[in-house]
């Protein structure tokens, strides 16, 4: 069992379970609605997929328990061309953000999320420099990612807070808690108090989420490829062992 649970093959089972649950829940939106559009109640589809969501949950608590990562950021964070690629990609979905600034008037949300739509790409693009050679980046780099990703649930939620199906947003706006929470994790490293545990939880969980509502936008697409390359390295530093002195047996005299 712990084999089959490895982090290494939870990582890679992640995405090929979120693309299933696209699946599941395109099935669901074009089979299972009545004349007047609404969802139907009980349609297997639904039910499928909420037994999945519960089976990657499952499959990510149980694997987490066994995850063990090096207390120094270096190994757990080494140069990484694929990393960085990664925060590229992110950068270029915050630029196809979808920010709904209508209806926010003129207060601090909507001064914070026009300032983030500005600094976010910014953001990515230089932790990814840092991710390509192997440097520490400013924890406010992650911290500006974290906010854009909560102002993104935000807007989300009061845009589709008046939709009485549920099914219609709940998986685009859980992939926008578990990018912040990703983020959040991540900033906590970059001061030095980072967990890998909780990092995968809220990482997968990402992977995960932004997979199932891929459909829903880029920004959907760029967070999957963001979270799961964003995933700490789990390689333990080795502790060096001093050569043993060789020893001399001295010959006995008669």
């Amino acid at each position: 069992m712990n084999s089959i649970l490895s982090p290494r093959k939870i990582k890679l089972l992640i995405p090929v379970c979120g693309i299933l649950g696209l699946l599941l829940r395109h099935l669901l939106m074009t089979t299972g609605t009545d004349g007047k559009g609404l969802l139907v109640s009980g349609h297997p589809a639904w039910i499928t997929l909420l037994l999945l969501c519960a089976a990657v949950a499952a499959a990510v608590m149980l694997c987490i328990r066994v995850i063990r990562g090096s207390g120094s950021y270096r190994v757990s964070f080494p140069p990484s061309n694929l990393t960085a690629a990664g925060y590229v990609l992110a950068a270029v979905g915050a630029f196809a953000s979808w920010y709904n600034t209508e209806g926010l008037g003129l207060g601090l949300v909507r001064t914070l999320t026009l300032a983030a739509m500005v600094l976010v790409p910014i953001a990515f693009l230089l932790i990814a420099l840092c991710r390509k050679v192997g440097r520490k980046p400013s924890f406010l780099f992650h911290v500006v990612i974290c906010i854009h990703f909560a102002l993104q649930a935000l807007t989300l939620y009061r845009k589709w807070s008046f939709d009485p199906q549920l099914q219609d947003y709940c998986f685009q706006l859980f992939a926008c808690i578990a990018l912040t929470m990703t983020a959040y994790r991540l900033a906590m490293f970059d001061i030095g108090r980072g967990s890998h545990r909780r990092l995968w939880l809220w990482g997968l969980a990402a992977v995960y989420l932004c997979c199932v509502s891929m459909d829903s936008g880029l920004p959907y697409i760029t967070g999957a490829v963001w979270a799961f390359t964003a995933l700490s390295t789990l390689r333990r530093k080795r502790p060096h062992r001093e050569p043993e002195p060789e020893t001399t047996v001295a010959a006995e005299q008669p």
